[in-house]
Formats: C-alpha cells, sequence, structure tokens
C-alpha cells in the first residue's frame, strides 16, 4: 500500500514474513515501512512498526500533512480473541506510535477502510464475527492518537 504526502513524501506500508521472534506462527506477516521521497529518490530501509505482533491484513491512509495510521489484524492464528492494533505518526518523518488495541471482543475481523483528516483524527471501518460464529457485527472506531 502506497501513501503519499504533498511534498512528495512516500511511505510504503508492507507486510513481511516471517514475524520477528515468532517465526513458528505460519502465513503471519509483520507490518513494515519503507520511507522515502519521489522527487529525491531517497528510500530508508525498511521499519517494522508492528513489532511482534503476528499479524495478517491491515489498511493505512495519510493525510496531507503526513499524519498517517496503519491498523492491522493482530493475534492471528492463536487462540481468540482477535485484536485490530493501530500505530499511527503525527506528520512525515516523526516517528511510529507503539501498537495500540483498538479491540478485542471478535473472532475474526474484516476491514472496510481507514481515514485520518487534517487534525490527525482517525476512523476504521470493520466487520467481524463473534467466538461462536452465531452473530456478525459491523464497528467503527474513531481514533485520535
Amino acid at each position: 500500500m502506497l501513501l503519499l504526502d504533498i511534498a512528495g513524501n512516500t511511505t510504503l506500508v508492507v507486510g513481511q514474513n516471517p514475524v520477528p521472534a515468532v517465526a513458528s506462527v505460519q502465513a503471519a506477516i509483520s507490518i513494515g515501512v519503507i520511507t522515502g521521497n519521489l522527487v529525491t529518490n531517497v528510500w530508508n530501509r525498511m521499519q517494522v512498526i508492528s513489532g511482534t505482533d503476528p499479524a495478517d491484513r491491515f489498511v493505512a491512509n495519510e493525510n496531507v500533512s503526513g499524519a498517517a495510521v496503519i491498523a492491522y489484524f493482530s493475534n492471528w492464528n492463536t487462540p481468540n480473541p482477535y485484536s485490530v492494533h493501530a500505530v499511527t505518526r503525527a506528520n512525515t518523518g516523526a516517528a511510529w506510535s507503539s501498537p495500540a488495541n483498538l479491540d478485542s471482543s471478535l473472532a475474526d475481523y474484516y476491514f472496510g477502510n481507514i481515514a485520518i483528516n487534517e487534525s490527525g483524527q482517525a476512523a476504521l471501518t470493520y466487520s467481524g464475527d463473534n467466538a461462536a460464529l452465531t452473530y456478525s457485527a459491523v464497528r467503527v472506531i474513531e481514533y485520535q492518537p
């Protein structure tokens, strides 16, 4: 997934395998970012931003000033409940936050989309099933890092 701000600063969000420190979790990924600039063609080394979370799907977005949010489905391939975690940065070049747990109430998650406004407020839409698979829920989380 490619994020781009108004000055040409670019963040490439990628999934990589194996997850640091938990390589035994099959098919799990770590969420990483590669930052650079399209104008200068200068790129940084990949940085893992999901820590040792075994992750699966992810969504990301950025506003024009470079404030960004990445949400990902975590605790994948482990006993229920699974979780939705998010990391943020305040602007282009800022450090990424530690992963924050946004929801751990469902057994599976299916992402819709994520948006972030000029003030850095984010909204995430997703759906999921309960542990018994007897109902599905659609949720919206508003998130301000």
